[in-house]
């Protein structure tokens, strides 16, 4: 059971570090699983509004259609790819070259199909997770990442049909007709991602400016109105949500990165190649840990982690720049990924030493942690079970005049006619003078200030007994 907080002294209570609390519904015997608390905490936050609701809908129909359509693109490239290794088959150097070169940019068209796809994946969690958690940086960069996922649909289409006028080329001087259907059905569904993906923008943009209004509410009576708090808990969660970006683009470049190594004979190369090959499998496995122990390192605002994982994210700077130095120019997507790891890794490096800055500073208190025993506690969004209300004082009561002193001034006039009314009724029956009596025969005949005025000035108009 919670423990009643002690207040100091001098009347002024300090916000504490979350301690791990057990109410009498939350006893260690009837905790219910880690995932099942993580059901229970969604479906409150989901469920919240009818924005929350609609985001999270619109998120899974999102993903369901990139990646039911990205799936078709990566099947259609696929019987392209065969088409085009059937036609390599049948002529000799150098036309069976250029036959080979639209092949391989076929297959790696098939790579980035599969790269969409996981994405979408990605980026349905950070959707879900932007509303579980209320990070409002978070959800706006979900929302970004929709528009570019329509961008990069519309990259998709161009690549297509430059493929695909080569191979016209490439048929003409070799008198060879190969047949281009699965170039068309990818630019059928090319198409269909790009405009579906522009319409859900729009949608998300919408729904996105609703749940900036309700988070920031949220945050404003969590925080309160200081500023200079809301400015660091905002960075705190841009800070956040910058490593789950670094654990995806980082993540998948290394471990991509990493086959194309082994495919290249890295590691019976010369000592050079095998020292890379090494650092670069080891920075792999380093990277993993190092996202989960930034994230505690930021919300217990330990300095020590924060260098620590700041070390890991200048050497995998450093990998990433030989790896973009190394890497053939000739493929437009790959140098993008590349040039993506680098910023994000950049801007983290920048957000760490910010965020380790503001340790101290009374931001500890704010940083949630939902999904532990207390996690019952989090079902209000706008609530901060960790720090007491600045106002503690109850609202204003009827009991609270017969304490007044008597040079205090009467009620104002400005009382609704059902307040008046209850007012009137909640005073207590003590003996007072008969002036007094009076007074309260006629709040309780006259039912506003107004009526009891009106009656007072009135002459009487009864006939004596």
């Amino acid at each position: 059971m919670n423990e009643p907080a002690n207040d100091p002294p001098n009347g002024q209570w300090e916000p504490k570090a979350p301690t791990k609390n057990f109410t009498p519904n939350s006893t260690r015997s009837n905790i219910p699983s880690f995932f099942h608390r993580i059901a229970q905490l969604a479906w409150a936050r989901v469920t919240e509004t009818r924005e929350t609701i609609a985001y999270v809908i619109l998120s899974f129909l999102t993903a369901i259609f990139c990646i039911v359509l990205e799936a078709m693109v990566l099947k259609a490239h696929s019987d392209e790819a065969n088409n085009v290794w059937s036609s390599e088959q049948q002529v000799n150097r150098p036309l069976n070259i250029a036959y080979a070169e639209t092949w391989l940019s076929l297959t790696r068209l098939q790579n980035e199909n599969i790269f969409f796809i996981t994405f979408q994946i990605f980026q349905t969690y950070l959707g879900i997770d932007s509303v579980v958690r209320q990070n409002l940086m978070q959800i706006m960069a979900h929302t970004i990442i929709i528009f570019f996922c329509a961008i990069f649909a519309l990259v998709q289409l161009g690549e297509t049909l430059k493929f695909k006028a080569n191979l016209w080329s490439t048929d003409m001087k070799s008198h060879i007709d190969t047949s281009d259907a699965g170039f068309l059905n990818a630019l059928k569904y090319e198409i269909a991602i790009a405009v579906g993906t522009a319409i859900l923008t729009l949608i998300f943009i919408y729904l996105c400016k609703k749940l900036s209004q309700q988070f920031g509410w949220n945050i404003y009576k969590r925080i309160g109105a200081d500023l200079k708090m809301q400015k660091r808990y905002r960075l705190y969660q841009l800070f956040i949500m910058n490593l789950k970006l670094d654990a995806f683009f980082e993540l998948v470049f290394s471990i991509f990165w990493l086959v194309a190594m082994v495919q290249a004979s890295y590691q019976t190369g010369n000592a050079p190649s095998i020292v890379w090959f090494a650092i670069h499998i080891i920075l792999t496995v380093v990277l993993i840990p190092s996202f989960f122990l930034a994230r505690y390192g930021a919300r217990t605002e330990r300095p020590l982690i924060m260098w620590l994982f700041l070390a890991v994210q200048l050497l995998e700077l450093v990998d990433f720049c030989i790896i973009l130095q190394q890497s053939a120019s000739t493929w437009v997507f790959w140098v993008f990924v590349v040039c993506v790891a680098i910023i994000l890794s950049l801007s983290t490096f920048v957000l760490t030493i910010l965020l380790t800055k503001n340790f101290g500073q009374g931001l500890k208190p704010h940083i949630q942690r939902l999904f532990d025993e207390n996690y019952k506690d989090f079902f209000d969004s706008a609530r901060n079970p960790n720090v007491k209300p600045s106002n503690t004082q109850d609202s204003w009561v009827i009991e609270d005049i017969e304490n007044t002193p008597e040079n205090s001034r009467p009620p104002t006039r400005n009382a609704t006619r059902t307040g008046w009314k209850w007012a009137s009724k909640g005073r207590s029956k003590q003996p007072a003078v008969h002036d007094v009596d009076v007074e309260k025969t006629n709040m309780q005949r006259y039912e506003t200030p107004t009526q009891l005025e009106e009656a007072t000035v009135q002459p009487s108009t009864q006939a004596p007994a």
